[in-house]
Formats: structure tokens, C-alpha cells, sequence
């Protein structure tokens, strides 16, 4: 590609096709190096120190919770849990990054089309599209790859100098400007092909289609649907306090002049106890949830067809075929679609514009997803 191409593609709003596939030697240099840009300033050294930091001070605040507030006969035990489950999650985690690499290795390349105003990536893998500007992204480079990350929602993807045609090319994409609105930019730079008509004459075949913004009850609700946050927590409180009390009950002296029976205690003081803590804990966790997600969780228009999702926000349109998710769950406020831990689809009862597009909604997850109970999401 000459330089008189770069032009014409900057001036006349052109599109640069690639198509690549990542390797995981490329996805680990992305990684780490945004880590090092984002945590560190831009040195890999003071990004691990802070690293090592946050663990030592973990591990102060775990030894001083142990020391201030488990009873000594229950801390070799907790200290054993916690070296187990700490074991047990990092060999967890590196057999799915072993299985991601090899994921990695096999898969299909991906299509991308970078333009002076934003980028469409087109996943043949996954079936899915994506469209976004450049405004909402922040540009990092190494010595091989350009990295491109969200500004609030954490997403990233990444683009090889190897498949980048020529040096020009690289120097294009290095000085445009990354991160600056365009006024006379449209919203969605590389929209999708427009929606088929809808056939709302028979329900059975209409689409449906809602626009929400997901807020604090939204989280709570989302929290004490899943196993991973809300409810996983509550049912732990439950099973911490149930053990400490038939260990109680069991295995320390009792008291013959005691005003309250074990059973009295337990009914009376513990099972208050266990309860309140058990919902506290949940609404922590879902405050937490909240707080560290709400720059993300902008206002979407979601439209439900038979054959695709087509999601959109201010700063992009994916679309995405109903085998991105695998399963569903209804709440008595929200329709829920997952895979996985982290690919999941939250959609609010209140936001659907009538009853029959609830029913609707309902009939496409139950068409194309399997219904569960389960939801271990994040």
C-alpha cells in the first residue's frame, strides 16, 4: 500500500481490510503491556510492584481478620481453606489459559476494517460484529502489535503490525488521532445492514426490541440471581454460621446453669445472625458490583430477532448470533442469557415496551437457549 492510498483513505473515508489471527505469544505481549501502561505508568516494574503490594496487603488484611476475629480453635482450618481455594482457583486458571492458547491456535482469522472515523471487527468464529469509533478508545503500541482499549468498559482488541500491509499503513494508523470526536462523524461509522422488515401482523414472528440503562436495583437483582456474587455469598455466610454452630454445639464445654438452651441460642441469636449477614453480604457485593461497573452500564437498545442480537450504544452496534449465549434464567424482574462466567445479557422486565413483547422475548430464549437455574457470572 503507497502512500498516496493512506491519503486517500484518510481524506475520502476508505476502509483498510486486514484479516489476522492472534497468536498467544501476540495476546500476552498485549496483555502485559497494558498492564504496564495502565498500572504502572509505562514500566513493567513499577506495575508488578503494585501488584506485590496489593497481595501483601491481602494477605495482612487476611492474617489480621484471622487473629482479630476467628476463634483460635477455627484458624488453622480457615488458614488451610484459604491455601486450598488459593490452589485450587490458580490451577483453575491456568488450564483455561492453556485452553484459550489452544482456542487461540486453531481459530479461523478474524476480518477488520479500520476507517479514518472507527473500526468494524467481524468474528467468522463467533458470527458476530462489531462497530465502534475511535473516540471511545485509548491507543497503545509495542514493538509488535497496536493495542486499542476501551476508555470505561475494560474492552480491547488488537492489531498486528505483521498484517499490516505496509510501513506506511503503520505510520497511518500510529498518527491518527485516537481518542478525539468527530463532529461530522455518524455515532455508528460502520453500521450494520438495516433490520428485515417486522412482521408484527403475527407475533409468533416479530421482533422485539428495548432501550434501559441499567441501575443499582438492576445490579441487586443481577447479584442475587447469580451463584458468583450475591446469592454464592449468601449461602456462604449461611454455611460458615451453620458450621460454626454444630461445631459449637458439639464440641464446646456447656454450661449446666445456662439461661438458654444450644437449640434457644441457635433459633434466638444465631439464625437472626446468619440471615441478616447473609443479605448484608449480598448487598455489598452488589453495591460492589455497582460501583466499579457504572461507568460502563450505559443507556442500550437491544432488538431481538430469530436469527440475532443486535446491541447498541452511544459509542457502538455489535451484532451477535443467539450461540453466543447458551443458557437463560427469568427472574421475577429481568431476563438473564449466558455463557460462561462473563458473557452474559441482562435484560429488565420494566424496559419492554408490553407484555406481549415480554412473551415474545420469552419464546425466542426459549427457542434458542437452554433454561437453567445456575448463573456463576461475575
Amino acid at each position: 500500500m503507497s502512500v498516496a492510498d493512506i491519503e486517500s483513505i484518510a481524506n475520502r473515508g476508505g476502509v483498510l481490510r486486514l484479516e489476522y489471527a492472534c497468536t498467544p505469544a501476540e495476546r500476552k505481549e498485549a496483555e502485559s503491556f497494558v498492564l504496564a501502561q495502565t498500572l504502572g505508568g509505562g514500566s513493567k516494574r513499577r506495575a508488578n510492584a503494585k501488584l506485590l503490594l496489593i497481595l501483601i496487603a491481602f494477605i495482612c488484611l487476611f492474617v489480621l481478620f484471622v487473629v482479630m476475629v476467628i476463634p483460635r480453635v477455627f484458624a488453622p482450618y480457615m488458614i488451610a481453606g484459604w491455601v486450598g481455594l488459593t490452589v485450587v482457583g490458580t490451577v483453575l486458571s491456568r488450564r483455561a489459559r492453556r485452553k484459550l492458547d489452544k482456542k487461540l491456535e486453531t481459530a479461523p482469522p478474524i476480518t477488520v476494517e479500520l476507517s479514518a472515523q472507527g473500526f468494524r471487527i467481524d468474528d467468522k468464529a463467533a458470527e458476530s460484529q462489531v462497530m465502534m469509533p475511535w473516540d471511545s478508545f485509548r491507543r497503545f503500541e509495542s514493538e509488535s502489535v497496536f493495542v486499542f482499549l476501551h476508555r470505561t468498559s475494560g474492552l480491547s482488541f488488537m492489531v498486528p503490525k505483521r498484517a499490516l500491509p505496509s510501513p506506511e499503513s503503520i505510520e497511518w494508523l500510529r498518527e491518527m488521532n485516537i481518542g478525539i470526536a468527530t463532529r461530522d462523524a455518524p455515532e455508528s461509522p460502520l453500521p450494520l445492514p438495516p433490520a428485515p422488515a417486522s412482521r408484527a401482523r403475527e407475533g409468533n414472528f416479530s421482533d422485539v426490541t428495548l432501550e434501559y440503562r441499567m441501575g443499582y436495583w438492576n445490579c441487586v437483582d443481577l447479584s442475587f440471581a447469580s451463584w458468583g456474587a450475591g446469592r454464592g455469598a449468601a449461602v456462604f455466610m449461611i454455611g460458615m454460621f451453620t458450621g460454626i454452630s454444630i461445631y459449637s454445639a458439639f464440641a464446646m464445654p456447656h454450661n449446666p446453669n445456662a439461661k438458654f438452651s444450644d437449640l434457644e441460642v441457635y433459633c434466638y441469636f444465631i439464625a437472626p445472625i446468619m440471615l441478616i449477614g447473609a443479605i448484608l453480604i449480598a448487598f455489598v457485593v452488589a453495591t460492589q458490583f455497582w460501583l466499579s461497573h457504572r461507568g460502563q452500564l450505559k443507556r442500550r437498545t437491544v432488538r431481538l430477532s430469530e436469527t440475532s442480537l443486535t446491541l447498541s450504544e452511544n459509542d457502538g452496534t455489535s451484532e451477535v448470533p443467539w450461540s453466543r449465549f447458551t443458557r437463560y434464567k427469568e427472574t421475577p424482574w429481568s431476563f438473564l442469557a449466558w455463557k460462561g462466567r462473563h458473557d452474559w445479557l441482562y435484560l429488565p422486565k420494566s424496559a419492554f415496551p408490553s407484555i406481549p413483547a415480554q412473551e415474545r422475548c420469552r419464546e425466542l430464549f426459549a427457542g434458542h437457549l437452554k433454561r437453567s437455574t445456575w448463573f456463576f457470572g461475575s
